[in-house]
Protein backbone atom coordinates (compact mmCIF):
# COMPACT_ATOMS: atom_id res chain seq x y z
CA UNK A 1 0.00 0.00 0.00
CA UNK A 2 1.34 3.42 -0.97
CA UNK A 3 1.55 6.57 1.08
CA UNK A 4 0.29 8.65 -1.85
CA UNK A 5 -3.44 8.38 -2.47
CA UNK A 6 -4.02 11.53 -4.55
CA UNK A 7 -1.62 12.80 -7.20
CA UNK A 8 -1.95 16.32 -8.58
CA UNK A 9 -0.14 16.98 -11.89
CA UNK A 10 0.30 20.46 -13.31
CA UNK A 11 0.99 20.38 -17.03
CA UNK A 12 1.30 22.59 -20.06
CA UNK A 13 -0.46 21.82 -23.31
CA UNK A 14 2.64 20.74 -25.25
CA UNK A 15 4.88 17.68 -25.70
CA UNK A 16 6.52 18.11 -22.30
CA UNK A 17 3.12 18.38 -20.63
CA UNK A 18 2.04 15.26 -22.45
CA UNK A 19 5.09 13.42 -21.07
CA UNK A 20 4.32 14.60 -17.52
CA UNK A 21 0.68 13.53 -17.89
CA UNK A 22 1.64 10.04 -19.14
CA UNK A 23 4.19 9.52 -16.37
CA UNK A 24 1.81 10.79 -13.66
CA UNK A 25 -0.92 8.47 -15.00
CA UNK A 26 1.44 5.48 -15.00
CA UNK A 27 2.49 6.27 -11.44
CA UNK A 28 -1.13 6.68 -10.29
CA UNK A 29 -2.12 3.38 -11.90
CA UNK A 30 0.85 1.54 -10.37
CA UNK A 31 0.11 2.69 -6.82
CA UNK A 32 -3.70 2.70 -7.20
CA UNK A 33 -3.97 6.42 -6.49
CA UNK A 34 -6.39 9.04 -7.78
CA UNK A 35 -5.01 11.50 -10.32
CA UNK A 36 -5.99 15.05 -11.21
CA UNK A 37 -4.30 16.65 -14.20
CA UNK A 38 -4.48 20.42 -14.26
CA UNK A 39 -3.62 23.29 -16.54
CA UNK A 40 -3.13 26.75 -15.04
CA UNK A 41 -4.58 29.69 -16.97
CA UNK A 42 -3.36 33.01 -15.66
CA UNK A 43 -5.71 35.28 -17.62
CA UNK A 44 -4.65 38.91 -17.73
CA UNK A 45 -7.29 41.37 -18.96
CA UNK A 46 -6.19 44.16 -21.26
CA UNK A 47 -4.55 42.13 -24.02
CA UNK A 48 -7.79 41.62 -25.94
CA UNK A 49 -7.84 45.03 -27.67
CA UNK A 50 -6.68 43.67 -31.03
CA UNK A 51 -8.92 40.59 -31.01
CA UNK A 52 -11.27 40.37 -33.99
CA UNK A 53 -14.19 40.06 -33.58
CA UNK A 54 -14.13 42.22 -30.50
CA UNK A 55 -14.86 40.35 -27.28
CA UNK A 56 -15.34 41.77 -23.84
CA UNK A 57 -12.81 40.64 -21.24
CA UNK A 58 -15.41 38.26 -19.77
CA UNK A 59 -16.16 36.74 -23.20
CA UNK A 60 -12.47 36.36 -24.01
CA UNK A 61 -11.84 34.70 -20.66
CA UNK A 62 -14.71 32.26 -21.26
CA UNK A 63 -13.43 31.51 -24.78
CA UNK A 64 -9.90 30.94 -23.44
CA UNK A 65 -11.12 28.55 -20.73
CA UNK A 66 -13.23 26.64 -23.28
CA UNK A 67 -10.27 26.35 -25.66
CA UNK A 68 -7.92 25.14 -22.91
CA UNK A 69 -10.51 22.59 -21.76
CA UNK A 70 -10.89 21.27 -25.30
CA UNK A 71 -7.12 21.04 -25.78
CA UNK A 72 -6.72 19.20 -22.46
CA UNK A 73 -9.46 16.72 -23.42
CA UNK A 74 -7.73 16.10 -26.76
CA UNK A 75 -4.33 15.61 -25.11
CA UNK A 76 -5.74 13.08 -22.63
CA UNK A 77 -7.56 11.22 -25.41
CA UNK A 78 -4.45 11.12 -27.64
CA UNK A 79 -2.37 9.70 -24.77
CA UNK A 80 -4.99 7.14 -23.75
CA UNK A 81 -5.31 8.62 -20.28
CA UNK A 82 -8.69 7.74 -18.80
CA UNK A 83 -10.34 7.73 -15.40
CA UNK A 84 -8.79 10.93 -14.11
CA UNK A 85 -10.06 14.27 -12.96
CA UNK A 86 -9.21 17.20 -15.22
CA UNK A 87 -9.02 20.72 -13.80
CA UNK A 88 -8.58 24.08 -15.42
CA UNK A 89 -7.15 26.37 -12.76
CA UNK A 90 -7.38 30.11 -13.07
CA UNK A 91 -5.12 32.58 -11.33
CA UNK A 92 -1.54 33.22 -10.27
CA UNK A 93 0.55 30.04 -10.29
CA UNK A 94 1.71 29.46 -6.70
CA UNK A 95 -1.52 30.52 -5.01
CA UNK A 96 -3.70 28.55 -7.45
CA UNK A 97 -1.68 25.36 -7.04
CA UNK A 98 -1.79 25.59 -3.25
CA UNK A 99 -5.51 26.37 -3.08
CA UNK A 100 -6.72 23.79 -5.59
CA UNK A 101 -4.26 21.05 -4.61
CA UNK A 102 -5.05 21.57 -0.94
CA UNK A 103 -8.82 21.63 -1.41
CA UNK A 104 -8.62 18.46 -3.52
CA UNK A 105 -6.52 16.80 -0.80
CA UNK A 106 -3.49 15.99 -2.94
CA UNK A 107 -0.51 14.20 -1.38
CA UNK A 108 1.94 14.62 -4.26
CA UNK A 109 2.43 17.38 -6.83
CA UNK A 110 3.87 16.19 -10.15
CA UNK A 111 5.49 18.75 -12.48
CA UNK A 112 7.94 18.82 -15.38
CA UNK A 113 11.51 19.96 -14.82
CA UNK A 114 11.42 22.59 -17.56
CA UNK A 115 7.89 23.89 -17.17
CA UNK A 116 7.34 27.55 -17.89
CA UNK A 117 4.47 27.81 -15.42
CA UNK A 118 6.55 28.99 -12.48
CA UNK A 119 7.98 25.80 -10.96
CA UNK A 120 10.99 25.54 -13.27
CA UNK A 121 13.30 26.87 -10.61
CA UNK A 122 13.58 23.41 -9.04
CA UNK A 123 14.43 23.57 -5.36
CA UNK A 124 14.15 27.37 -5.33
CA UNK A 125 10.63 27.22 -6.75
CA UNK A 126 9.70 24.50 -4.27
CA UNK A 127 11.00 26.63 -1.37
CA UNK A 128 8.90 29.55 -2.61
CA UNK A 129 5.82 27.32 -2.59
CA UNK A 130 6.65 26.11 0.93
CA UNK A 131 6.72 29.74 2.06
CA UNK A 132 3.16 30.18 0.73
CA UNK A 133 1.83 27.24 2.76
CA UNK A 134 2.46 24.38 0.31
CA UNK A 135 2.20 21.05 2.16
CA UNK A 136 2.37 18.39 -0.59
CA UNK A 137 5.43 16.42 -1.62
CA UNK A 138 6.89 17.36 -5.00
CA UNK A 139 7.93 15.03 -7.82
CA UNK A 140 9.76 16.76 -10.66
CA UNK A 141 9.98 14.73 -13.86
CA UNK A 142 12.87 15.29 -16.25
CA UNK A 143 11.46 16.78 -19.44
CA UNK A 144 14.68 18.16 -20.89
CA UNK A 145 15.09 15.18 -23.23
CA UNK A 146 11.70 15.53 -24.93
CA UNK A 147 12.14 15.85 -28.66
CA UNK A 148 10.29 18.75 -30.25
CA UNK A 149 7.18 17.95 -32.27
CA UNK A 150 7.00 18.28 -36.04
CA UNK A 151 6.43 22.04 -35.76
CA UNK A 152 9.57 22.45 -33.65
CA UNK A 153 11.62 20.34 -36.04
CA UNK A 154 10.30 22.35 -39.00
CA UNK A 155 11.25 25.64 -37.34
CA UNK A 156 14.74 24.32 -36.56
CA UNK A 157 15.14 23.06 -40.11
CA UNK A 158 14.04 26.35 -41.66
CA UNK A 159 16.06 28.49 -39.22
CA UNK A 160 19.23 27.84 -41.21
CA UNK A 161 17.63 29.13 -44.39
CA UNK A 162 16.92 32.57 -43.01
Amino acid sequence: MSYYRKLFAIIELNEKGSLVARQAWKLACSIHAELAISVVVNYTPGWECDHVPFLTPRQLKAATMKDVSKRLDTMMENNGIVGIEQMIIEGPIPRSIIEVGGSWGADLLVVGSNATHGLNQGVTGFKALRMHGFSMDLLTLNTTSVEPGWRGRLVHALAGVF
